[in-house]
């Protein structure tokens, strides 16, 4: 009996079970593995996608890579116990002649066992193999199954997701367009404001549940939620300098600004990607202009730098979403 095989084999499946059940049940987000690997592959796609776009491979990897965990997951599971079958000679044997196993029959008898057909040509050979044998197959079945559930509302979080881009987009497709068509009388501007800030509460607690959505990329830009979000905090920034000013509830204002909170302390860790204060200041200078607000230099510069603590990781969460300064 080989202690070393034993030791290799649980290891790898409690390396599973914990990173599994982690990333499905932990309101934390998703397990070391799942999460390092995630973020290591789409890292290097980002970086693909900087020097030639690839959206469209970007849109497809949340999707796969959801689908991909699952199976390896699986996978890793079937190597975990191969290796606890394999560790003792006669773990398993022919059911007709009572001999010993080879470890690829071991490997058939585990992938029968843990797909719960069990042939019944191999068998396991006494205790504790046979015990071992049925909790390998219910463990496995019992994952199988949490995982493959895991990933329907994943989807449905994800088709969430893009209902947020679409609501802000048809307002227009770009900061200006949305703040003059939101703007056009004050009731409306509130209430749009207060569902965009519903919508947002509601991404950001999946991205919580769900941190594979960190992953799904929508290729057309008008779908997207990241620049979405920047929009609508844009404009709610403009409207400062409204002379008569708009008639925005506490609540809406609070609600907005929880959600937007939220959403950015959701945002995994990603680096702050550098932007330069004078090209914000050159573009809210100039969207000013056309707006015909007035702003002073230094209450420009005042308002846009406490601005900047919220802009700033949100250009960087659009950064990380795939969308660069000129989608923006």
């Amino acid at each position: 009996m080989s202690y070393f095989l034993i030791f290799l084999g649980i290891f790898l499946l409690f390396i599973v079970v914990m990173d599994s059940f982690t990333t499905i049940f932990s309101p934390r987000g998703a397990g070391k593995v799942t999460s390092f690997w995630g973020h290591f592959y789409w890292s290097l796609l980002l970086k693909i996608h900087y020097k030639r776009p690839i959206h469209r491979v970007l849109e497809v990897f949340g999707p796969l890579f959801t689908i991909l965990t699952v199976i390896c997951w699986y996978s890793l599971i079937y190597l975990g116990w191969f290796l606890v079958f394999a560790s003792n000679e006669d773990s398993v044997i022919i059911n007709t002649t009572k001999a010993n196993t080879t470890l690829s029959e071991k490997f058939y008898f585990l992938g029968a066992t843990m797909a719960t057909t069990g042939y019944g040509d191999t068998v396991p050979s006494a205790l504790p193999w046979t015990a071992l044998g049925n909790f390998s197959a219910t463990g496995t079945t019992l994952l199988l199954t949490i995982s493959l559930s895991y990933v329907l509302p994943v989807l449905q979080a994800a088709q969430k997701r893009r209902v947020l881009g679409q609501t802000v987009f048809a307002q227009g497709s770009n900061v200006l367009e949305f703040y003059d068509s939101a703007t056009r009388s004050d009731g409306d501007f509130d209430q749009i404001i207060l569902n965009i800030a519903k919508l947002l509460q509601v991404h950001s607690d999946n991205h919580k549940i769900y941190p594979v959505l960190h992953f799904f990329h929508n290729s057309n830009k008008d779908n997207s939620s990241s620049i979405a979000v920047l929009m609508v905090t844009d404009a709610l920034f403009i409207s400062q300098f409204r002379k008569e000013g708009l008639s925005l509830s506490k609540t809406t204002i609070n609600s907005l600004n929880n959600a937007v909170k939220t959403y950015i302390q959701h945002k995994f860790n990603t680096e702050d990607h550098k932007t330069d204060f004078e090209e914000d200041l050159i573009k809210f200078k100039c969207i000013l202009d056309k707006l015909k607000y007035q702003a002073s230099p230094q209450e420009l510069k005042a308002r846009l730098r406490k601005y900047r603590e919220v802009r700033v990781p949100l250009l960087s969460i659009c950064y990380n979403d795939g969308w660069g300064q000129e989608d923006q």
